[in-house]
Protein backbone atom coordinates (compact mmCIF):
# COMPACT_ATOMS: atom_id res chain seq x y z
CA UNK A 1 0.00 0.00 0.00
CA UNK A 2 0.07 2.08 -1.32
CA UNK A 3 2.67 2.68 -4.33
CA UNK A 4 1.37 0.04 -6.86
CA UNK A 5 4.69 -1.38 -7.53
CA UNK A 6 3.42 -3.70 -10.02
CA UNK A 7 2.79 -0.58 -12.00
CA UNK A 8 6.71 -0.31 -12.51
CA UNK A 9 9.50 -2.68 -13.01
CA UNK A 10 11.66 -3.44 -9.61
CA UNK A 11 13.98 -1.03 -11.46
CA UNK A 12 11.57 1.60 -10.84
CA UNK A 13 11.20 2.57 -14.33
CA UNK A 14 7.79 2.65 -15.98
CA UNK A 15 7.00 -0.70 -16.96
CA UNK A 16 8.07 -1.76 -20.74
CA UNK A 17 10.31 1.62 -20.64
CA UNK A 18 13.19 -0.27 -20.90
CA UNK A 19 12.59 -2.96 -22.98
CA UNK A 20 11.27 -1.56 -26.09
CA UNK A 21 14.64 -1.48 -28.05
CA UNK A 22 14.08 -5.04 -30.03
CA UNK A 23 10.04 -5.68 -29.54
CA UNK A 24 8.60 -8.63 -32.34
CA UNK A 25 7.38 -6.95 -34.85
CA UNK A 26 3.71 -9.09 -34.37
CA UNK A 27 3.78 -7.43 -30.97
CA UNK A 28 1.49 -3.92 -30.83
CA UNK A 29 3.11 -1.01 -29.17
CA UNK A 30 0.72 1.75 -28.07
CA UNK A 31 1.01 5.30 -27.90
CA UNK A 32 2.48 7.06 -24.80
CA UNK A 33 0.03 6.90 -22.32
CA UNK A 34 -1.77 10.24 -20.88
CA UNK A 35 -3.20 10.38 -17.85
CA UNK A 36 -7.11 11.04 -17.41
CA UNK A 37 -6.84 10.90 -21.27
CA UNK A 38 -9.52 9.63 -23.09
CA UNK A 39 -8.12 5.41 -23.29
CA UNK A 40 -7.68 6.30 -19.31
CA UNK A 41 -11.11 7.54 -18.43
CA UNK A 42 -12.50 4.75 -20.84
CA UNK A 43 -10.90 1.87 -18.96
CA UNK A 44 -11.79 3.35 -15.56
CA UNK A 45 -15.36 3.06 -16.92
CA UNK A 46 -15.22 -0.02 -18.42
CA UNK A 47 -14.31 -0.81 -14.71
CA UNK A 48 -16.86 1.03 -12.78
CA UNK A 49 -19.37 -0.75 -14.99
CA UNK A 50 -18.20 -4.07 -13.89
CA UNK A 51 -18.31 -3.05 -10.60
CA UNK A 52 -21.78 -2.47 -10.58
CA UNK A 53 -23.06 -5.66 -12.24
CA UNK A 54 -20.41 -7.37 -9.74
CA UNK A 55 -22.78 -5.44 -6.99
CA UNK A 56 -25.69 -6.51 -8.57
CA UNK A 57 -25.03 -10.00 -9.17
CA UNK A 58 -22.88 -11.01 -6.59
CA UNK A 59 -26.17 -11.83 -4.07
CA UNK A 60 -27.96 -14.15 -6.41
CA UNK A 61 -24.80 -15.77 -7.65
CA UNK A 62 -25.42 -19.16 -5.52
CA UNK A 63 -23.86 -21.24 -7.09
CA UNK A 64 -21.04 -18.88 -7.45
CA UNK A 65 -20.42 -19.41 -10.74
CA UNK A 66 -18.61 -15.65 -11.12
CA UNK A 67 -16.39 -16.79 -8.32
CA UNK A 68 -15.29 -19.36 -10.52
CA UNK A 69 -14.43 -17.34 -13.50
CA UNK A 70 -12.66 -14.59 -11.26
CA UNK A 71 -10.30 -17.33 -10.17
CA UNK A 72 -9.92 -18.58 -13.70
CA UNK A 73 -9.08 -15.23 -15.06
CA UNK A 74 -6.93 -14.77 -12.01
CA UNK A 75 -4.65 -17.57 -12.62
CA UNK A 76 -4.73 -16.69 -16.67
CA UNK A 77 -3.69 -13.45 -16.73
CA UNK A 78 -1.20 -14.12 -14.60
CA UNK A 79 0.73 -16.60 -16.86
CA UNK A 80 -0.54 -14.22 -19.57
CA UNK A 81 1.73 -11.44 -17.93
CA UNK A 82 5.06 -13.69 -17.67
CA UNK A 83 4.60 -14.50 -20.83
CA UNK A 84 4.81 -10.69 -22.03
CA UNK A 85 7.34 -9.86 -19.13
CA UNK A 86 9.98 -12.37 -19.51
CA UNK A 87 9.48 -14.22 -22.96
CA UNK A 88 8.43 -11.25 -25.30
CA UNK A 89 9.79 -8.07 -23.47
CA UNK A 90 12.99 -9.77 -22.26
CA UNK A 91 12.84 -9.09 -18.88
CA UNK A 92 14.76 -10.77 -16.48
CA UNK A 93 13.14 -12.96 -14.37
CA UNK A 94 14.26 -11.61 -11.02
CA UNK A 95 12.58 -8.86 -12.10
CA UNK A 96 9.32 -10.78 -12.96
CA UNK A 97 8.58 -12.08 -10.09
CA UNK A 98 5.07 -11.52 -8.72
CA UNK A 99 6.41 -10.08 -5.42
CA UNK A 100 4.93 -7.04 -5.78
CA UNK A 101 1.50 -6.58 -3.79
CA UNK A 102 -0.75 -6.25 -6.47
CA UNK A 103 0.22 -9.62 -7.82
CA UNK A 104 0.52 -11.03 -4.43
CA UNK A 105 -3.08 -9.90 -4.26
CA UNK A 106 -3.98 -11.99 -7.11
CA UNK A 107 -3.26 -15.61 -5.67
CA UNK A 108 -4.82 -14.09 -1.90
CA UNK A 109 -7.95 -13.53 -4.06
CA UNK A 110 -8.01 -16.67 -5.32
CA UNK A 111 -7.40 -18.60 -2.06
CA UNK A 112 -10.34 -16.32 -0.59
CA UNK A 113 -12.53 -16.94 -3.36
CA UNK A 114 -12.16 -20.74 -3.44
CA UNK A 115 -12.29 -20.73 0.18
CA UNK A 116 -14.18 -17.96 1.29
CA UNK A 117 -11.96 -17.29 3.59
CA UNK A 118 -12.64 -14.10 5.72
CA UNK A 119 -9.17 -14.55 7.32
CA UNK A 120 -7.69 -13.55 3.57
CA UNK A 121 -10.50 -10.90 3.03
CA UNK A 122 -8.90 -9.19 5.61
CA UNK A 123 -5.87 -8.40 4.08
CA UNK A 124 -7.27 -9.05 0.66
CA UNK A 125 -9.31 -5.82 1.06
CA UNK A 126 -6.89 -2.95 1.91
CA UNK A 127 -4.55 -3.92 -0.45
CA UNK A 128 -6.88 -4.12 -3.16
CA UNK A 129 -8.62 -0.78 -2.24
CA UNK A 130 -5.76 0.77 -1.06
CA UNK A 131 -3.32 -0.52 -3.36
CA UNK A 132 -5.11 -1.56 -7.12
CA UNK A 133 -7.50 1.16 -6.93
CA UNK A 134 -5.17 3.66 -6.28
CA UNK A 135 -2.88 2.26 -8.89
CA UNK A 136 -5.95 2.09 -11.24
CA UNK A 137 -6.13 6.19 -10.95
CA UNK A 138 -3.06 7.00 -11.17
CA UNK A 139 -1.28 4.16 -13.27
CA UNK A 140 2.45 4.39 -13.80
CA UNK A 141 2.61 2.74 -17.16
CA UNK A 142 4.46 3.78 -20.35
CA UNK A 143 2.11 3.30 -23.48
CA UNK A 144 -1.69 3.31 -23.67
CA UNK A 145 -4.32 1.53 -25.87
CA UNK A 146 -3.71 -1.09 -27.59
CA UNK A 147 -0.52 -2.29 -25.68
CA UNK A 148 -0.43 -5.48 -24.43
CA UNK A 149 1.42 -3.64 -21.29
CA UNK A 150 -1.82 -1.20 -21.17
CA UNK A 151 -4.42 -4.08 -21.05
CA UNK A 152 -2.73 -6.29 -18.81
CA UNK A 153 -2.01 -3.49 -16.31
CA UNK A 154 -5.72 -2.43 -16.16
CA UNK A 155 -7.21 -6.53 -16.31
CA UNK A 156 -5.37 -7.63 -13.53
CA UNK A 157 -5.71 -4.62 -10.91
CA UNK A 158 -9.16 -4.18 -12.23
CA UNK A 159 -10.09 -8.16 -11.63
CA UNK A 160 -8.79 -7.81 -8.11
CA UNK A 161 -10.72 -4.80 -7.48
CA UNK A 162 -13.94 -6.88 -8.53
CA UNK A 163 -12.94 -10.07 -6.90
CA UNK A 164 -12.63 -8.40 -3.70
CA UNK A 165 -15.97 -6.27 -4.52
CA UNK A 166 -17.59 -10.08 -5.06
CA UNK A 167 -16.39 -11.09 -1.54
CA UNK A 168 -18.26 -8.16 0.15
CA UNK A 169 -21.27 -8.86 -2.15
CA UNK A 170 -21.66 -11.93 -2.40
CA UNK A 171 -20.15 -13.73 0.67
CA UNK A 172 -21.47 -10.47 2.46
CA UNK A 173 -17.68 -9.99 4.41
CA UNK A 174 -16.91 -6.57 5.56
CA UNK A 175 -13.57 -5.41 7.30
CA UNK A 176 -13.38 -5.17 10.81
CA UNK A 177 -11.36 -2.46 13.26
CA UNK A 178 -9.14 -5.10 14.04
CA UNK A 179 -8.90 -5.89 10.28
CA UNK A 180 -6.87 -2.69 10.18
CA UNK A 181 -4.53 -3.97 12.26
CA UNK A 182 -4.30 -7.80 10.80
CA UNK A 183 -3.70 -6.11 7.28
CA UNK A 184 -1.05 -3.66 8.94
CA UNK A 185 0.78 -6.53 10.68
CA UNK A 186 1.02 -8.77 6.92
CA UNK A 187 1.95 -5.87 5.29
CA UNK A 188 4.90 -4.87 7.78
CA UNK A 189 5.71 -8.52 8.22
CA UNK A 190 5.86 -8.98 4.21
CA UNK A 191 7.87 -5.72 3.77
CA UNK A 192 10.30 -7.31 5.77
CA UNK A 193 10.46 -10.48 3.81
CA UNK A 194 10.82 -8.35 0.25
CA UNK A 195 13.45 -6.82 1.97
CA UNK A 196 15.76 -9.34 2.63
CA UNK A 197 14.84 -10.85 -1.07
CA UNK A 198 15.78 -7.53 -2.70
CA UNK A 199 18.86 -7.35 -0.95
CA UNK A 200 19.68 -10.76 -2.27
CA UNK A 201 18.29 -10.47 -5.76
CA UNK A 202 19.71 -6.91 -6.26
CA UNK A 203 15.54 -5.50 -6.98
CA UNK A 204 13.85 -2.70 -5.34
CA UNK A 205 10.69 -4.42 -4.90
CA UNK A 206 7.81 -2.39 -3.83
CA UNK A 207 10.63 0.75 -3.64
CA UNK A 208 12.13 -0.45 -0.20
CA UNK A 209 16.16 -0.05 -1.48
CA UNK A 210 15.14 3.40 -3.56
CA UNK A 211 12.35 5.68 -4.60
CA UNK A 212 11.09 5.07 -8.28
CA UNK A 213 12.69 6.94 -11.18
CA UNK A 214 9.62 8.74 -11.61
CA UNK A 215 7.95 11.37 -9.51
CA UNK A 216 5.63 9.50 -7.29
CA UNK A 217 4.27 10.69 -3.73
CA UNK A 218 7.33 9.17 -2.16
CA UNK A 219 8.90 12.01 -3.06
CA UNK A 220 6.67 13.58 -0.09
CA UNK A 221 7.72 11.71 2.22
CA UNK A 222 11.30 12.51 2.85
CA UNK A 223 14.99 11.67 1.64
CA UNK A 224 16.66 7.83 1.65
CA UNK A 225 15.81 5.31 3.63
CA UNK A 226 13.56 7.80 6.06
CA UNK A 227 10.66 7.69 3.36
CA UNK A 228 9.63 4.28 3.85
CA UNK A 229 8.71 4.78 7.37
CA UNK A 230 6.79 7.56 5.76
CA UNK A 231 4.92 4.97 3.10
CA UNK A 232 4.72 3.03 6.21
CA UNK A 233 2.40 5.71 8.13
CA UNK A 234 0.90 6.22 4.54
CA UNK A 235 -0.70 2.76 4.44
CA UNK A 236 -1.90 3.50 8.06
CA UNK A 237 -3.95 6.40 6.74
CA UNK A 238 -5.05 4.94 3.52
CA UNK A 239 -6.51 1.21 5.48
CA UNK A 240 -8.54 4.04 8.18
CA UNK A 241 -9.83 5.98 5.21
CA UNK A 242 -10.79 2.15 3.45
CA UNK A 243 -12.27 0.76 6.83
CA UNK A 244 -14.24 4.54 7.24
CA UNK A 245 -17.30 3.46 5.30
CA UNK A 246 -18.09 0.23 6.92
CA UNK A 247 -17.33 1.96 10.01
CA UNK A 248 -19.91 4.67 9.32
CA UNK A 249 -22.53 2.52 8.38
CA UNK A 250 -22.24 -0.04 11.49
CA UNK A 251 -22.36 3.43 13.56
CA UNK A 252 -25.37 5.00 11.62
CA UNK A 253 -27.30 2.24 9.90
CA UNK A 254 -27.54 1.51 5.77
Amino acid sequence: MFIEASALNPTGTPEGQDVDRQLPQRVIQGPDFALLGGEHLLALALILALAWIVGRVAPRDHRFRLAWVMVVLLIAQEVVKLYFFVGVYDQSWKQSLPLDLCRVNQFLCVYMLVRHSYRVFEVAYFWAMGGSLGALITPDIAYGFPDPRFLLFFFSHGLVVLATLYAIFGYGFRPRLRSVAVALGITGGYALIVACLNYLLDTNYLFLRAKPEVPTVLDFLGPSPIYVLGLFGLAILVCFLCYAPFALIRRYGR
